[in-house]
């Protein structure tokens, strides 16, 4: 029964959840990106949680070789009841980083961040500025990246500091 295994692997998501102590960051959205900073996050010894709606993907995780185990989920982010799942009112949650393919969704993961965890940083990944600015009008843990604007904040500072970025950041 496909219910049933669903509600299987809820149950030993939320067991793999409530077993840590320390702090940690929950990714909604295991894609390219999310699989490159979950890889960072794991690098620095953070424990990451992720939601993800694709089956596979979150199959996947247990074979990235992370440094850490990741637990994972297959659902849909927009429901906060799999981010409490994931542990989200837990106090030891940093952040909620929303980097789906779906603005809107990013958008929805961000609010119900920030209503129902005030101190954890609800971080959006997000191009449009109406959005942008609905997510900086629910306080200061709030944070919208605009990958655009990140890639030509870089581009810029190599091209007028070209020595930073041509020895690996370190100034000449």
């Amino acid at each position: 029964n496909p219910r049933f295994q669903q509600a299987l692997a809820e149950w030993r998501f939320m067991r793999q959840v409530a077993a840590i102590n320390e702090p940690f960051v929950i990714v909604c959205g295991a894609g390219d990106t999310g699989g490159l900073l979950v890889r960072g996050l794991t690098d620095c010894g953070l424990p990451v949680v992720v939601i993800d709606r694709d089956p596979e993907r979150i199959e996947d995780l247990p074979m990235r070789n992370y440094a850490r185990p990741v637990a994972g989920l297959a659902a849909d982010a927009r429901n906060p009841t799999h981010l409490v799942e994931a542990g989200l009112t837990r106090p030891r949650c940093l952040a909620v980083i929303a980097l789906t393919e779906d603005e809107r969704v990013n958008q929805k993961i961000s609010v119900a961040t920030a209503l129902l965890n005030p101190q954890a940083r609800a971080i959006s990944l997000s191009t449009s500025e109406s959005y942008q600015e609905v997510l900086a009008s629910l306080g200061s843990n709030t944070q919208t990246i605009d990958p655009f604007q990140t890639y030509a904040r870089f581009l810029g500072a190599s091209l007028v500091e070209p020595q930073i970025h041509m020895d690996g950041g370190h100034a000449a």
